[in-house]
């Protein structure tokens, strides 16, 4: 897991709050792109409500994805199953006196299935489109982000039974929502409200998590076991709540 932010808190309260370097980076240059594909989250820009049923909300989170590899990840839409999905959670931090002895999740959602990739430069990796398809592949050192509603889109996520959580494999019907309805808080982030209601929960913090798992970096760190990239695909980032 790779840390986007790090926050000290001081009796549940925010002390400082670090930025941390990015590997390889010197100075102001772009940091080397390491051997391999690399997919990373490399900023969680936003978390929105889209939607309720009963005593449950629905959220989305936003992720950045950025290729710090130097190959390019495939990125190909269902029907093929040569993609990252991406599941969100969110956290929550309370208890005792200063509002840090308790840590649990009180929200998931299934996984989000990519479809195609922006080639942007997010992570200021210096991204090369070069000997790369466009599109249907995150370029090395570009970033595709996602927006919040995009990730909460209920058409484009599909159960977490259906993937391997370390191969990243799926069949290709894994995003099938035949049979059943969709609510408000149908697939995405799916949490109680009485745990984000502030009234309930004074000084609690929340942390939201994204990871990126894709069997294209499973395959190539099982052919090439010096360049396995595959455990560093999750990020988190404290967000504030308000209201009841």
């Amino acid at each position: 897991m790779q840390s986007i932010q790090i926050t000290q808190l001081v009796n549940g309260k925010t002390a400082s709050v670090v930025m941390p370097p990015l590997r390889g980076a010197v100075g102001g240059e772009a940091p080397a792109l390491v051997p391999g594909p690399d997919v990373i989250v490399g900023d969680l820009p936003d978390l929105e409500q889209f939607g309720s049923a009963g005593t449950q909300v629905g959220l989305g989170l936003a992720t950045d994805a950025c290729n710090n590899g130097d190959q390019p990840i495939n990125w190909f839409a269902l029907p093929n199953t040569d993609h990252p999905v991406v599941p969100q959670n969110l956290y929550r931090m309370s208890g005792g006196a200063d509002n840090t002895t308790r840590f649990e999740q009180i929200g998931q959602s299934w996984m989000k299935h990519t479809f195609g990739a922006d080639e942007s430069n997010a992570c200021g990796f210096g991204c090369n489109t070069n000997a790369c398809s466009q599109g249907v592949q995150l370029c090395p050192g570009c970033s595709d982000l996602y927006f919040a509603s995009t990730n909460a889109d209920q058409n484009s996520i599909g159960s977490r039974a259906w993937v391997n959580p370390f191969t990243g494999s799926f069949p290709s019907n894994a995003n099938d929502h035949s049979g059943h309805i969709h609510n408000g808080v149908s697939h995405r982030i799916l949490v109680e409200v009485d745990d984000l209601n502030q009234n309930l929960n004074e000084g609690a913090t929340y942390f939201a998590e994204a990871q990126y798992v894709t069997p294209h970096e499973y395959a190539w760190c099982q052919a090439n076991p010096g360049q396995c990239n595959m455990f560093n695909n999750a990020s988190y980032r404290q967000f504030l709540v308000s209201g009841t």
